[in-house]
């Protein structure tokens, strides 16, 4: 069952959950205007054995220096 964000000109953005992966609503549910679908990016990490750390960006704020304290 996907879940899609939609905005309406009155009602701003909301969310549907559709019962079939090719429906897609028109008009807004609560006052009727016509309705644009958002795109959305999915938010995912993979963690655990076979993923590797370097394959995330890391946080510039957070350097390590190294333990002999090579430069």
């Amino acid at each position: 069952m996907p879940l899609r964000e939609y905005i309406c000109p009155t009602c701003k953005t909301f969310e549907h959950l559709h019962s079939r992966v090719n429906d897609r609503l028109e008009t807004c549910p609560k006052c009727g205007s016509k309705v644009e679908l958002l795109l959305s990016v999915a938010n995912m990490q993979f963690i655990g054995e076979g993923f590797y750390s370097t394959d995330y960006a890391k946080d510039p704020a957070k350097k390590t220096k190294s333990p002999k304290g090579d430069q």
